[in-house]
């Protein structure tokens, strides 16, 4: 479903890739709202010039597709990879967005940041996980800068109040742990006091 965020992102995503023609903006998010297909084409490049882009003769192209991009910034790179990870990146955007908005209506405070735990995960999302941010955080704005992968596919894990008790008094008895009960050191310090009194 299309809505004003997915455009946001769209304009957003696409001004700062450099692969693909200025121009091409329209078809591209044509492309991306599925209004279009421009993998679906019997155009599609011969041999010789795939070669010329330094393409992997294996996979078919439509012109179409190759027409969307600046050629000399597609040389020996995948062009139906760089289109995919557009749209993914955008949808994976909104995602996060809708998420955090379906959170807040629910009166969720706090979130954490989950990820797929294979290969694929980078170690900015690694450096992310498990970690409790506030509803308030731009979560998208913080993997702008920590994500390293083509586009995110960590996914957000509501936090409710009887999960943020446990987690607080986990973590308050981590940081007790191995600290000398107040009590103890109390009877420790009187005897020796004591003993100190006894040989004096």
């Amino acid at each position: 479903m299309k809505t004003a965020s997915l455009d946001k992102f769209f304009n957003q995503e696409f001004d700062k890739q450099h692969y693909f023609k200025q121009s091409t903006k329209e078809i591209v998010k044509q492309h991306i709202e599925h209004t279009i297909n421009l993998n679906e084409s019997k155009n599609l490049l011969n041999k010789e010039e795939k070669e010329e882009l330094q393409l992997d003769n294996n996979i078919e192209f439509t012109k179409e597709l190759i027409n969307v991009f600046e050629k000399e910034q597609i040389l020996g790179l995948n062009p139906k990879s760089l289109l995919s990870n557009l749209f993914h990146k955008i949808r994976t955007l909104e995602y996060k967005k809708t998420s955090i908005d379906e959170f807040k209506k629910s009166g969720v405070l706090y979130f954490k940041l989950k990820h797929s735990c294979d290969e694929k995960t980078c170690k900015g999302c690694e450096s992310l996980s498990e970690r409790v941010f506030s509803i308030d955080e731009d979560i998208n704005e913080i993997l702008e800068h920590t994500c390293t992968s083509a586009y995110c596919r960590c996914f957000l894990q509501e936090i409710t109040q009887a999960q943020e008790d446990i987690e607080n008094a986990l973590k308050k008895k981590q940081e007790n742990k191995g600290k000398i009960p107040f009590k103890l050191i109390f009877l420790i310090l009187a005897l020796l006091s004591l003993a100190i009194f006894m040989n004096s």
